[in-house]
């Protein structure tokens, strides 16, 4: 049974945002009886006005100086409207309005971010005034919201699991590099302890072989004593035998004798003197420490940070330019060694914190061939090839690495009747070279020879090389780039402002997405979308299953982008001048926010397109030139 009010519903709501007096909407009393919300008045105020008009009777209420807080509370329309709250909780959860009795909540209000069912569209939500939709269409809004939300907390709990991982790894080679350093801490200690018992040792023989004369001669005096000593005893047992048991004449005629043998042994020809000094070498301990020497600790070395002085701050650029080559010459490879230390676990500090780097420096170039009339797009296969397209000179070289240089491998056989440039270039899982030419997107082989073309209005069945008839004309082709597991190709039209999504082929259009502004560059990483348009100065990311717009980033200049899936981040050239005058950047922007990070690389001339290596390199189509950077070498 539905609970009744001794007022009317309407009495229970603001007159002016039509909410319930509950919360903080206390329900304040005007002069003319009628009541407003807190909020309401509050935010009438904040603009400058100390009266509000009834929204009821349009009689004029002033506010008092003390504010909205003093006005009388209505505590009758503040208790029956907290007990129309628990109702509508209650029938909320079960689908029903709770305004209008009996009828469901079939649409939704974005204006006033509430469900609401038909009779709210005619009463208090008219469409004229408020933005309705369809329970349903929100609800495949919210849920493409959600899944998004969804997806990036996974790449985050993903994220957390493997720096948890690599935390771990660097825990046990962290002991294990302790451990070792202690083991040589206890080997030094034992090899100086041997070394000093064994000078021990020795000391103790000096001191016997110093001591060993007196010790013989105090020997040979106890031989003579002994010796003397048995000597006198015999004798002095014969003496004593003859003196108590001989006879008188016996006694008599031998006293002379006995006595003169006594006499004779009193007598010592070689008399023992004792000495009694028994003073020996002494041994006196060394006072100074640096007898003994285990050794230092040393802390590792870190290269050290220079912090920006002045303006908004500025993370340190992550990459350092090796070397730059010219689309027909070959340049020495440099630096290998410093990209095979080069520490990648450093990178997410480096990202977070600003990292430490040092100025990017062009290296001067040993070209033997000319340079770049124009180098606007560039990517590198799996297999280490980069492709460069010249725009100016209609020329794509492609480059390989051989003995520690770029060299020119091949050019790829540009169709002769079709009289655009090429634009933008990728590669394939196999090595297909994808070519934009404002017409469609043109496929050649791994050597560079034609293949077929599709565009993205109708698919052109596979052709020979001196046929290029078409069925339908396209035109706005300028962008094209490959997922990184190889099964869509993406495909920019600015004439239509579209996206199309084809298969590995290229020969299906799996869905074409309308976007808002035009895609000049574009970029993928499988999960979203990226691209710019210089003109606008403006950078959108889109979703890639649901189309949906991320967010947009405000770039002054931007042409190509890539992805640093390590980072997490987005790679943007900006070029916001015509005039080459070598002070352009890289700069790096948050995927999932959009928010700028700092500058990746400096001193450029017009970079107009960047991509990742497989070893962590920065490639830069810097229109005249390519230029290579890495991460300067750290140590931790």
């Amino acid at each position: 049974m539905a609970a009744s009010f001794p007022v009317q519903p309407e009495d229970l709501r603001c007159p002016m945002c039509l909410q319930l007096y509950v919360h903080s909407r206390y329900p304040k009393d005007l002069d003319c009886r009628h009541a407003c919300c807190q909020d309401c008045l509050l935010r009438i105020i904040s603009g400058g006005s100390m009266s509000v008009s009834c929204p009821e009777c349009r009689h004029v209420t002033n506010i008092p100086r003390a504010g909205v807080e003093s006005m009388d509370t209505n505590m009758t329309l503040r208790g029956f409207a907290e007990e129309r709250y628990e109702l509508e909780l209650q029938k909320t959860g079960s689908g029903m309005c709770s305004y209008h009795e009996k009828e469901e909540l079939r649409f939704f209000c974005e204006t006033c971010d509430t469900l609401i069912c038909p009779l709210c569209l005619i009463d208090k939500h008219r469409r004229n005034e408020h933005d309705v939709k369809s329970v349903s269409d929100k609800r495949k809004e919210c849920k493409i919201q959600m899944k998004h939300a969804i997806y990036e907390a996974e790449l985050e709990a993903e994220t957390c699991a493997k720096t948890e991982t690599e935390l771990l790894k660097v825990k046990l080679q962290l002991d294990t590099a302790i451990r070792l350093q202690e083991s040589r801490i206890d080997s030094r200690v034992e090899s100086i302890v041997a070394e000093v018992r064994k000078k021990g040792q020795d000391l103790k023989h000096e001191l016997r072989r110093l001591e060993k004369p007196r010790f013989e001669r105090i020997l040979k005096e106890r031989a003579h004593l002994s010796e003397r000593l048995k000597i006198l005893k015999s004798a002095l047992t014969s003496a004593k035998s003859k003196v108590d048991t001989a006879l008188d004449f016996e006694y008599m005629t031998q006293h002379e004798q006995l006595l003169s043998s006594v006499t004779t042994l009193l007598n010592d020809p070689n008399p023992v003197r004792i000495t009694r000094n028994t003073s020996v070498v002494t041994f006196e301990p060394a006072v100074s420490e640096a007898a003994i020497v285990l050794g230092k600790l040393e802390k590792p070395k870190v290269s050290p940070k220079k912090p920006r002085k002045g303006g908004r701050p500025v993370a340190s650029p992550r990459f350092s330019l090796l070397r730059r080559s010219n689309s027909t010459g070959s340049v020495p490879y440099g630096l290998n060694v410093a990209l095979n230390r080069r520490n990648r676990s450093s990178t997410l500090t480096e990202f977070k914190s600003g990292g430490l780097a040092r100025r990017c420096r062009t290296l001067e170039s040993v070209a033997e061939f000319g340079r770049f009339q124009s180098a606007t797009s560039i990517d590198i296969s799996s297999s280490g090839l980069v492709a460069v397209t010249d725009q100016n000179a209609k020329q794509v070289p492609i480059y390989a690495l051989e003995d520690e240089q770029y060299k020119v491998k091949f050019r790829v056989q540009l169709l002769a009747d079709n009289k655009h440039k090429p634009q933008m270039v990728a590669f394939t899982q196999d090595n297909k070279i994808l070519v934009a030419r404002w017409t469609g997107v043109e496929v050649y082989s791994s050597t560079g020879e034609y293949d077929m073309s599709f565009n993205t209005r109708q698919i052109q069945k596979r052709r020979f090389r001196s046929s290029r008839a078409v069925d339908e004309i396209d035109h706005g082709v300028v962008s094209v780039a490959v997922t990184p597991n190889g099964k869509r190709i993406l495909v920019g039209n600015i004439e239509r402002s579209t996206i199309t999504v084809h298969d590995a082929t290229g020969t299906i259009i799996m869905k074409s997405l309308e976007v808002n502004i035009k895609p000049w560059d574009l970029a993928t990483n499988g999960r979203h979308i990226v691209f710019s348009q210089w003109s606008a100065n403006s950078v959108s990311v889109h979703d890639l299953e649901s189309g949906l717009l991320l967010h947009s980033i405000l770039v002054r200049g931007p042409r190509g982008m890539c992805f640093d899936e390590e980072t997490g981040s987005i790679m943007i050239s900006k070029d916001n001048s015509q005039v080459y005058s070598g002070n352009r950047t890289i700069d790096q922007y948050c995927s999932s926010t959009g928010q700028w990070i700092g500058q990746a690389a400096v001193s450029m001339q017009g970079p107009h397109d960047v991509c990742f290596a497989s070893d962590g390199t920065l490639l830069v189509a810097d229109y005249k030139s390519v230029k290579i950077c890495s991460e300067p070498e750290t140590y931790v």
